[in-house]
C-alpha cells in the first residue's frame, strides 16, 4: 500500500512539473513569475532604442513601453489598449511635447530580444523607463496590470498614478 501511495505521489509530481514546463514554454512564465504584487525600480545604463512613434526629441523623457511576444491573446491586446488609453488620456500634453513617449515592442523579434534581459521580462509587460541625456536610467515594471486587466477604470487609474509618480522622480 505504501509503495502505491509513493508511486501515485511521484506520478502527480511528474504531471505537475510537465504542466509547469508547458506553461513556461508556451507563455514565457506568466505574470505570476514576476512578483505581481511588487513595485520595483531598477537603475540601468543601457542606451535608448529608437522611438516607435515620432515625437519631439528631448534629452530627458520617460518612455512607456508595452512589451509583447509573437503570440498575443485577447488579454494582452486589451492591456495594451488600456495602457495606451491611460497614457493618452492622462498625459496628452507630455506625449505632444516629447516628455513622454509610447512604444509597443515585440520582444520576440531578433532586434528586440535584449529587452527580455534589460527589463527582466517573462510575459507581456508595461515598463516605464527614464531617459536622461539620451541614456536610459532607472525603470519600473507595472505588474499590477495583470490583476487589474478585468477592471478598466482601476487599470487606467493605476497606470496614470504610477506614471505620474514616475515623472515626479528627480
Amino acid at each position: 500500500m505504501k509503495a502505491k501511495s509513493i508511486l501515485a505521489a511521484l506520478l502527480l509530481l511528474f504531471v505537475a512539473a510537465s504542466v509547469a514546463a508547458w506553461v513556461v514554454r508556451e507563455f514565457g512564465g506568466g505574470p505570476g513569475a514576476r512578483g505581481a504584487s511588487q513595485r520595483t525600480t531598477h537603475p540601468t545604463s543601457a542606451s535608448s532604442p529608437a522611438a516607435e512613434e515620432a515625437s519631439p526629441e528631448v534629452s530627458d523623457k520617460v518612455v512607456a513601453y508595452y512589451f509583447h511576444g509573437n503570440q498575443r491573446c485577447d488579454t494582452c491586446t486589451t492591456m495594451e489598449a488600456y495602457a495606451r488609453e491611460a497614457i493618452e488620456s492622462g498625459f496628452g500634453e507630455g506625449l505632444r511635447n516629447g516628455r513622454i513617449q509610447w512604444r509597443v515592442v515585440n520582444y520576440d523579434e531578433p532586434e528586440h530580444k535584449h529587452f527580455r534581459q534589460d527589463f527582466d521580462l517573462v510575459a507581456p509587460s508595461l515598463v516605464l523607463a527614464a531617459i536622461h541625456e539620451g541614456k536610459q536610467g532607472e525603470w519600473e515594471d507595472l505588474p499590477r496590470i495583470w490583476e487589474l486587466k478585468d477592471d478598466k477604470a482601476s487599470f487606467l487609474k493605476y497606470v496614470q498614478g504610477e506614471l505620474g509618480a514616475f515623472l515626479e522622480k528627480p
